[in-house]
């Protein structure tokens, strides 16, 4: 079968297609013929090397994480078996090791697989096990630390949140899912030419890049009926991260930190990075909020498999809004 991977870490240059053998079901996967791939930044951090130590990887290996199609066998010994059977359509996390840009088949971790249930566009349910799932699980984190600091029955309802970030696959993914437990969102981007584009998905927006940014937050804050930021989601990191963080999580703010991008400089500032449950549980809870029009995917272009490397390119550049995808012909 064909793959577009990589046999070494490197740059941009040493991703390309590779025909490789086709692989066969392993303990606890799912094997599917793959229908869409998503596609991400953190794939890049993959190929680069950044990621050595912290995620398996078996030369040569497919590019992605996430793909979404029909199942052709499920590991019997697996507790999935007994719901999903071969014919169904699924979506998931790819099985440690293993990539997902393939034009035969993928390995899906059975542990992070989740049915598609009837109705629901299989090209947006491709978005769920890394966009959705990161904004979700980071939004649960943010409501366990807001129950801790104000009892079990505290919620994030009516409180504001600031996405350092919003113009992305997480970002839109925060925004909405924060809206749908009851928040108030600001989104921060690079650029005031994403306004419309994170207005249309429910947040106000303010503009990293200009001086005074900071003082149109807080104007923007301040319109609010609850005038503070009660949690921030950093997804940008650096200078952004700590500047804001100077200014809003300072001694007794009670702001709730948590950051995909820096967790070190979060931890600085009493905050935290974000912990994944990438769980079938988890995965079919936001299926079926997608399925109830809770949240709908921004996916902002879909390739085809032969243009793979344009896919890739674009996340990397990083000008993309919304989702990236694949679709296998």
């Amino acid at each position: 079968m064909r793959i577009f991977g990589f046999q070494e870490f490197g740059s941009q240059d040493v991703s390309t297609f590779l025909d490789v053998e086709e692989p066969t079901l392993q303990p606890g996967s799912v094997l599917i013929r793959p229908k869409y791939v998503g596609v991400n930044p953190a794939d890049i951090k993959v190929r680069s090397g950044q990621r050595q130590g912290a995620f398996p990887v078996n030369f040569p290996m497919a590019m992605g994480r996430e793909a979404t199609g029909v199942v052709i066998a499920v590991d019997p010994n697996h507790a999935l078996a007994q719901t999903v059977h071969p014919g169904d359509w699924v979506f998931g996390g790819t099985l440690a090791g293993t990539g997902a840009a393939s034009d035969t088949a993928v390995l899906l971790d059975a542990d992070q697989t989740a049915r598609i249930p009837d109705g629901v566009p299989g090209e947006l349910a491709t978005c769920i096990p890394v966009a959705a799932g990161t904004a979700w699980d980071t939004l649960q984190s943010i409501a366990d630390e807001v129950r801790t600091n104000e009892g079990a029955s505290a919620s994030l309802r009516d409180k504001t949140l600031l996405i350092l970030g919003a113009g992305g696959g997480v970002g839109t993914h925060a925004i909405q899912l924060a809206r749908h437990l009851g928040m108030k969102v600001i989104g921060a981007t690079s650029s005031a030419s994403k306004r419309a584009f994170v207005q249309g998905f429910g947040a106000q927006q303010v503009s990293t890049n200009q001086d005074d940014w900071l003082d149109t937050l807080h104007t923007t804050v301040s319109g609010l009926p609850s005038p503070r930021v009660d949690a921030i989601i950093d997804l940008v990191g650096g200078e952004i991260l700590r500047t804001t963080a100077e200014n809003l999580c300072t001694s007794g703010s009670g702001v709730v930190l948590r950051s995909l991008a820096d967790s070190a400089t979060a931890e600085e500032y009493g905050g935290s990075g974000i912990t994944r449950r990438r769980t079938t549980e988890v995965f079919s809870e936001l299926v079926s909020l997608l399925g109830a029009n809770e949240f709908t995917p921004r996916v902002s272009k879909v390739y085809s498999f032969d243009q793979a490397a344009e896919a890739f390119a674009a996340v990397e550049e990083g000008h993309v809004q919304g989702k990236v995808l694949i679709k296998i012909s």
